[in-house]
C-alpha cells in the first residue's frame, strides 16, 4: 500500500504561508507601537525613537529641570544645555513643554561589563496634555566606574547627550 505525501506537503505549505503572514503582521504592529510610544523598555534599559524626540524637542519652547533637592551640579549643567537649545523657563504657574529629569542610578543597578555600572540617567518628558511630566521621549544613560564623583558624572552625561545630538553653545555676544 502506497501512501501519498502530497496532502501533507500541501498542509505544510499552507501552514508556512499563514505563519509567515502572521509574523509579518506582528512586525508591523510592533513597529507602530514603538513609534507611537516613543520609548520602550527592555532589560531595564530604554530605547527611544530619535526622530520623534528631535521633533518634540524642536517644537518645545520651555523646559523644566528636575534633580535631587540639592544638586547644583546637575542644575547648572542643565541650565547651560537649555541655553544651547534655545529653551527658557515657563512662566510662573505654567507647565513646561519638556522636562529634563537627571538622577543618579542605584549603584546596585545593571552591570554592563566588568567595572562599568549605570551611574546616571537623563530622562526627557514632553507634556502632551494634563498634569504631570508627560510622556517619556528620550532616555540617556551614563555608565562608568562607580568611583566617579557625582559632578563629573553629570558633566559627562550632559556632554554625551550634547555629542549625540551635535548641540553646541550659542556664540557669545560682542
Amino acid at each position: 500500500m502506497a501512501i501519498s505525501t502530497r496532502p501533507v506537503r500541501s498542509v505544510l505549505s499552507v501552514a508556512l504561508l499563514t505563519f509567515s503572514s502572521l509574523a509579518a503582521f506582528a512586525q508591523i504592529s510592533t513597529e507602530t507601537t514603538t513609534i507611537a510610544s516613543s520609548c520602550k523598555v527592555a532589560n531595564n534599559l530604554y530605547t527611544c525613537n530619535m526622530a520623534s524626540f528631535q521633533q518634540a524637542l524642536a517644537q518645545a519652547k520651555t523646559a523644566a529641570i528636575e534633580t535631587g533637592p540639592v544638586d547644583p551640579a546637575a542644575q547648572t549643567q542643565l541650565k547651560k544645555l537649555f541655553v544651547a537649545l534655545g529653551l527658557t523657563a515657563p512662566a510662573e504657574g505654567q507647565p513646561a513643554d519638556v522636562t529634563f529629569l537627571l538622577v543618579p542610578v542605584d549603584p546596585k543597578g545593571v552591570d554592563f561589563n566588568t567595572g562599568d555600572t549605570q551611574l546616571a540617567a537623563l530622562h526627557i518628558f514632553a507634556r502632551r496634555s494634563g498634569p504631570g511630566r508627560g510622556d517619556l521621549i528620550w532616555a540617556e544613560n551614563f555608565t562608568g566606574p562607580e568611583d566617579i564623583p557625582w559632578p563629573i558624572v553629570v558633566n559627562r552625561l550632559v556632554l554625551q547627550f550634547r555629542s549625540r545630538f551635535h548641540i553646541k553653545d550659542p556664540p557669545k555676544g560682542k
